[in-house]
């Protein structure tokens, strides 16, 4: 019943939503000139809009394309760190949340968007329905800039209603093909999936490089990246760093795996707790000294990744990188695993707490043991091996 009345509810606000757009946008342009893709979010979020910007790129080959994105907060990583320079945007806008926390600020910035005479404005929606008021005032910010036709005003997913039920029972889409499922239903044909960062060949040298003074023979060593870290304000996704050096200790000793531990600048405490669990010929710490793409030419020399629910593991993903992943109670299952079939997902849910609270988010990630870590590292490593 539960599941059945949230079906319900998503239904009669989408339609709210598409009543919305046909109102502000009866027409619909069959070859729009320039478009605006408005998607904001981190690494993670923007890695699994990719196939989406890439399908609408090949659909209208002959537009000019702007991604406008936000990362929130600046010097989060995010569209900028990860897609400069890439072939299927003409270019990108990217703003901070300080630029629009103000009528003033707001009021210029939609001015400055308006100059840019968009015809068509595809949103790339958020994950989760957080607020229906938000999708209704990005189609007004849409009208706003002036644009002749929009859409991708869709909710998917309403999390906070009834959580521990569709937590619990429900199965989710990845979010990668549920973005495609959208604009599929709008028109934008995409036939399959794909993946292109604009890794730079000076990139898969200096990587090259620094594995080959490592380990010289690094092409036929089994290399592990790992990756502890969460954003700061998931602390409770945290899986502690001693754990982890459990686990690298066993591949280490059973694998004779080498260990690279990934991450950024915040990682690095984690990563020397880690790396103290290894000899010193066998641990690379990474965390801090790459950036975003010199991070995902590092991932393709690995025979997959281990962390925690994080950008890195769609990293991963995106260069055709097999993940073992970690996660908690806070999202539903399924819906952030990285793209693709060659991920193992490590997680507990049907627990005796309220799923909307820390502690229990905390206890659904300190319920995943050692041992169980290492058995999925185990399947890893068969498939890996005999490519089951």
């Amino acid at each position: 019943m539960k599941l059945n009345f949230i079906k319900i509810v998503k239904y009669f606000l989408n339609a709210v939503l598409r009543l919305f757009e046909r109102i502000l946008f009866s027409r619909k342009i069959e070859s729009p000139l320039k478009i605006v893709v408005f998607k904001v979010g981190n690494i993670g979020d923007i890695l699994c809009a990719i196939p989406s910007f890439i399908a609408i790129r090949k659909n209208y080959p002959e537009a000019e394309i702007t991604l406008l994105t936000s990362p929130g907060e600046r010097g989060v990583p995010g569209a900028k760190e990860l897609l400069q320079g890439a072939w299927y945007f003409n270019r990108m806008i990217i703003y901070g949340s300080d630029e629009i926390n103000s009528f003033q600020k707001l009021k210029k910035f939609i001015s400055d968007l308006r100059r840019e005479r968009f015809d068509l404005f595809i949103q790339i929606p958020p994950h989760e329905w957080t607020n229906f008021r938000t999708f209704v005032r990005n189609i007004i910010f849409a009208k706003l800039l002036g644009v002749e036709s929009a859409f991708g005003f869709r909710i998917r997913v309403i999390i906070n209603l009834f959580r521990k039920t569709q937590i619990d029972y429900v199965d989710g889409e990845k979010e990668t093909e549920s973005l495609l499922r959208l604009l599929r239903e709008n028109g934008v044909k995409a036939d399959k999936t794909e993946f292109d960062l604009p890794i730079s060949a000076e990139a898969e040298s200096k990587i090259e490089a620094l594995l080959s003074r490592k380990w010289p023979d690094f092409e036929n060593e089994l290399l592990v990246a790992i990756h502890s870290g969460t954003k700061k304000n998931f602390p409770e996704k945290r899986w502690f760093p001693e754990r982890f050096g459990e686990v690298v200790r066993y591949l280490e000793v059973k694998y004779a795996a080498k260990i690279i531990v990934a991450g950024s600048e915040d990682d690095r405490p984690d990563a020397e707790i880690i790396s103290r669990e290894l000899s010193p010929e066998n641990a690379l710490i990474t965390a801090g000294q790459l950036t975003v793409l010199e991070t995902a030419a590092l991932l393709k020399h690995c025979g997959f990744v281990l962390g925690i629910d994080s950008g890195l593991l769609h990293l991963a993903a995106a260069v055709g990188k097999p993940t073992v992943g970690l996660y908690s109670i806070l999202d539903i299952f399924g819906d952030w695993f990285p793209y693709g079939d060659s991920h193992i997902p490590v997680y507990h849910r049907f627990l005796d707490c309220n799923y909307r609270q820390s502690e229990c988010i905390k206890k659904s990630m300190g319920m995943i043991s050692v041992s169980e870590v290492k058995a999925a590292c185990d399947a890893m490593v068969s498939k890996l091996t005999y490519g089951k």
